[in-house]
């Protein structure tokens, strides 16, 4: 109905959509969670989760004390024994060999990774590596083949300029924001500075 619900819960930095109903949360301490479930082996202090319907789901850990970050897989997701329908659980983690300063990973088609610099990356799952792409971004967002930053130059009030992926290239949009989300249509969710939120319907279901 439009309204925005407060959940009892509180105390989380990062939040991801995944394939089932319960989300995947990141608290305070950089603990991962799936819904009210911990997820033990992701022993490390998380920064960012992301995830897709494949089932894939990515983490960046925190910084270290050189500011260096790791990622990590998911490996053998099952279905959860607890929360709701479609939800699933990583039973364990493979640390992706990265010599980049990871802020940020995106998780749709293709896996994205945005470096504290705002550079941009893809994985290429064949030769298991990093691959530089076009751009600049201070934070990115995928869904299935939707991909869409926060760039790195001041927009026209709001925040930064805003670029949606098309055709292997970047297309400026109207508007600004300082974060964004895409759902599974492609319509982008945006976060002005002020902490308003936005959205453009480009698809309907």
């Amino acid at each position: 109905d439009g309204r925005w619900v407060r959940l009892p819960r509180a105390g989380y930095k990062a939040i991801d959509l995944g394939p089932g109903l319960s989300p995947w949360v990141i608290d305070l301490k950089g603990v991962l969670w799936r819904g009210k479930v911990r997820q033990s082996d992701a022993a490390e202090c998380i920064a960012e989760v992301a995830s897709s319907d494949r089932p894939d789901i990515w983490t960046v850990t925190c910084p270290d004390r050189e500011g260096r970050t790791r990622i990590q897989r998911a490996l053998n997701i099952v279905p959860a024994t607890t929360g709701a329908g479609g939800d699933m659980d990583a039973r364990s983690w493979q640390r992706m060999s990265s010599a980049y300063r990871a802020r940020k990973i995106a998780v749709g088609d293709d896996i994205w990774m945005m470096s504290r610099e705002g550079a941009l990356y893809t994985f290429d799952r064949t030769l298991n590596t990093w691959k530089e792409q076009a751009g600049c971004a201070t934070d990115i967002a995928a869904n299935g083949p939707h991909v869409w930053v926060i760039g790195c130059e001041t927009g026209a009030g709001g925040g930064n300029q805003i670029f949606r992926r098309e055709n292997h290239q970047w297309t400026l949009m109207r508007g600004a924001g300082v974060r964004i989300a895409v759902d599974r249509l492609g319509n982008p969710w945006v976060i002005d500075d002020k902490g308003g939120i936005w959205t453009w319907t480009f698809r309907s279901p």
